[in-house]
């Protein structure tokens, strides 16, 4: 079995209450980060909330060798997503500086897993 590229997987690790090497980002809108006690594996996932909509995401680097093939995947929970018009399509897993990513989650779904 391989060894996971990304570091603090499961999100167990937390430094100053946050995920340990996992960093919040907003791009547009406002978005609420935070550590959940409802997790798939473990005792925690990170989750992100907004009311009005945002463009926002825990982000990580990966550290990988060029010319490599990577598979990515993760498993995602919402609770009553809603697409808002623009760009801004729900749920997803997406690779920055990088047209790939998921379908998009909405509405209310238990875990999903996505893959690309």
């Amino acid at each position: 079995m391989q060894q996971p590229l990304l570091a603090n997987p499961s999100f167990e690790r937390l430094a100053d209450g946050r995920p340990d090497g996992w960093r919040p980002h907003t791009w547009s809108g406002r978005a609420d980060f935070r550590v959940s006690g409802i997790a798939r594996t473990g005792s925690r996932s990170a989750e992100i909330a907004s009311e009005g909509g945002a463009d926002a995401a825990w982000t990580l680097l990966v550290p990988v060798q060029p010319y490599s093939t990577y598979r990515i995947s993760a498993w995602i929970r919402t609770e009553d997503v809603v697409k808002v018009e623009g760009d801004d399509p729900g749920a997803r897993l997406n690779l920055h500086a990088r047209p790939e990513h998921t379908a998009a989650l909405t509405g209310t779904r238990d875990w999903t897993r996505v893959e690309m």
